[in-house]
């Protein structure tokens, strides 16, 4: 149900911090993606970004700096790079992407508890401060829910997409892997195109360079 403008208090409420115009951030474009491929990476930027108090997960965001391993030259950037301690299973083994990280720094012993877990998942920044890098090999993927759009997906109470979408709307598209995005350019020039309409609704789908497999240190 809608709610009234006469409803809406005429004096600020909560504690919110004041927004300034003259001092302002505005929204700035996303950076390209990084082509896909396996880079030296520097962490920049290592923050907790949540935890779960029932399960004991740790949730971490990260910024990174990626460099080509044969020329050392900066390639750029990947941020929001989301890491947890949520247990899985691969190959019927129980891991995580927070072991998976700090074994990309060499770390050989498992955390015991959620704060030591945050501990070592912040000291991926301290390592790459002292000079160091981690290994990682990212690949693209892209997502479209058809946004405002007549096919626009339903979402369950899971935040899932319906397994059953009500009649005239449609799943989401999910792209995988660069060779989803054409080619541009001639003459050694070639380069993915980072934005390909969607096969549904006709939005852009932008590329999105991720993580994909973070390299135990040897």
């Amino acid at each position: 149900m809608a709610i009234d403008l006469n409803a809406l208090p005429l004096e600020p409420v909560g504690s919110q911090p004041d927004i300034g115009w003259d001092n302002y951030a505005d929204a700035q474009e996303f950076a390209p993606a990084i082509p896909q491929g396996t880079y030296n990476f520097k962490t920049t930027k290592a923050e907790i970004e949540k935890f779960d108090q029932n399960t004991g997960v740790v949730s971490v965001i990260y910024d990174h700096e990626a460099y080509d391993i044969a020329t050392g030259q900066k390639v750029g950037m990947l941020n929001f790079d989301r890491v947890s301690t949520k247990v899985f299973n691969r190959s019927n083994v129980p891991v995580s992407m927070g072991a998976d990280m700090l074994r990309a720094i060499g770390v050989t012993q498992r955390p015991s508890s959620p704060r030591e877990w945050g501990e070592q998942l912040l000291a991926v920044k301290t390592f790459c401060d002292q000079g160091s890098f981690w290994v990682g090999v990212v690949k693209w993927d892209g997502y479209c829910g058809h946004k405002d759009t007549a096919f626009e997906t339903v979402m369950g109470n899971d935040k899932k997409a319906l397994p059953q979408q009500p009649e005239g709307h449609k799943a989401p598209v999910t792209l995988k892997g660069d060779k989803s995005w054409p080619l541009e350019g001639t003459n050694g020039s070639e380069h993915r195109a980072e934005e390909v309409p969607c096969s549904v609704c006709g939005q852009p789908i932008r590329a999105r360079a991720k993580v994909d497999r973070r390299v135990p240190k040897g």
